[in-house]
């Protein structure tokens, strides 16, 4: 190729191809990689075609192709938690984006929704779970309820609740969403080989729950080591797990590219699998480093691992704490949300929030809320799938970008520019 204006428009048609998106919906980002990779091939033309052959060979997990997979094995399922591997080690910007994900797809009453660390889920469900059942053990005892044991239950209950867990009484299974497994050493190696994941897992087993992951790609060597840990600690009927039909395993690109990383001084990770895949979620550092990572120079990625614009701006906290100071909230009812039980007013500061953010993506919404309310992430994801769910807001595009609907901007509407919004609600609401 000769001219950089074939290149670009070559690049940017691939780019549309691979994702399944439309030139309305191009990223700043990606508009100034395709611009800097077609500069580059200007003056690199020995390069473009490996670079294009690697392109045609991409695997691509759009929102719909995920939320399809994630849809189809969720119908096979009763009474379950859904949540996604969560560790202490987590990017916060990767791991916020996956929350809103898992609420899209869950459809229907028989699921909970759980965003919290995955250990640390395990670790309150044994809990409740064996509260749950010696409470039933001293109700079969008694003959008939009583006070005592009306009291009971609900502190486990609400101790329960206030831990983001409600589904322990019936719960069967666990189902955990795991984007990709390349070696495993993550997922195996530094999570469920840790004695003390064994032992939760071992817990479950005796309750009779099972674990179920779904994840997009794993390799061989991945899934060999998986495997291997479900035999030797006898969980074959405890742990499964299953991959969309047309997953690639990872598989390895096989033509001849290090030249091309070698002139763009792009060093791929020791254990790369050379893969090509990627997800609007994220991209594994199995995949081949060009496509992820930048030179600061002459090379920006097309499926960089972190998306900026999702990272919190403190300007944003500064502008909202402003507005806030300008309103208020008493000449209104509040919302009242019958699905979660927060403060009516709460629920309506949500909205003066959101309004002002005007169409940001559900993971900058959420930690910014959080933090301006002073509130955790976990009820702030609630009240925004209760206010969802009852018509006031909507999600939109690959990052579920927060909009008011009509009607939530009709609610709205009647709160004006007054006192102090923190002279009127109940920190005792948060809790």
């Amino acid at each position: 190729m000769d001219n950089s204006q074939d290149v670009k428009s070559k690049l940017e048609t691939k780019y549309l191809q691979i994702t399944q998106k439309n030139r309305n919906n191009i990223d700043s980002w990606i508009k100034d990689a395709i611009e800097l990779q077609s500069n580059f091939f200007k003056k690199n033309g020995d390069f473009d075609e490996i670079y294009f052959s690697m392109l045609d060979n991409y695997n691509y997990y759009s929102k719909n192709r995920i939320q399809d997979f994630l849809k189809h094995k969720l119908s096979f399922f009763d009474n379950y938690i859904f949540t996604y591997l969560k560790k202490e080690d987590a990017r916060a910007e990767s791991s916020s984006i996956v929350a809103p994900l898992l609420y899209e797809v869950k459809e229907n009453g028989r699921a909970d929704v759980y965003n919290g660390f995955t250990e640390t889920l395990l670790k309150d469900l044994i809990r409740f779970i064996g509260d749950h059942r010696a409470w039933a053990e001293l109700l079969e005892e008694c003959g008939s309820p009583n006070l005592e044991l009306d009291n009971l239950a609900n502190e486990i209950r609400q101790t329960a609740n206030s831990k983001n867990i409600r589904k322990y009484k019936s719960l069967n299974r666990i189902i955990i969403f795991e984007d990709f497994v390349g070696t495993g050493t993550s997922l195996v190696s530094k999570f469920l080989n840790k004695p003390e994941i064994i032992g939760y897992i071992n817990s479950l087993k005796e309750f009779g729950i099972k674990i179920t992951f779904l994840f997009l790609e794993i390799s061989v060597q991945g899934e060999d080591k998986l495997q291997e840990y479900i035999n030797q600690n006898d969980f074959t009927d405890t742990i499964d797990y299953f991959v969309p039909q047309d997953s690639t395993g990872f598989i390895g690109y096989q033509g001849d590219f290090k030249n091309l990383t070698k002139k763009l001084k792009i060093r791929d990770e020791e254990y790369s699998l050379n893969a090509l895949v990627s997800s609007y979620l994220e991209t594994p550092n199995n995949t081949i480093a060009l496509f992820w990572k930048s030179n600061n120079r002459d090379w920006k990625p097309l499926f960089p691992r972190t998306n900026w614009s999702l990272l919190e701006r403190e300007d944003d906290l500064k502008e909202l704490e402003d507005l806030l100071d300008k309103c208020d909230f008493r000449c209104s009812p509040g919302v009242q949300l019958s699905a979660i039980k927060t403060d009516r007013k709460i629920n309506l500061i949500l909205l003066v929030l959101l309004n002002n953010l005007n169409n940001i993506a559900y993971a900058q919404a959420t930690t910014i809320v959080a933090k301006i309310l002073d509130s955790p992430c976990g009820l702030i994801h609630q009240i925004l799938y209760a206010l969802k769910n009852a018509g006031y807001i909507k999600l939109e595009g690959d990052f579920s970008n927060v909009k008011l609907t009509r009607l939530g901007k009709s609610t709205i509407a009647g709160v004006c520019k007054l006192p102090k919004w923190n002279d009127f609600i109940d920190e005792n609401a948060l809790i």
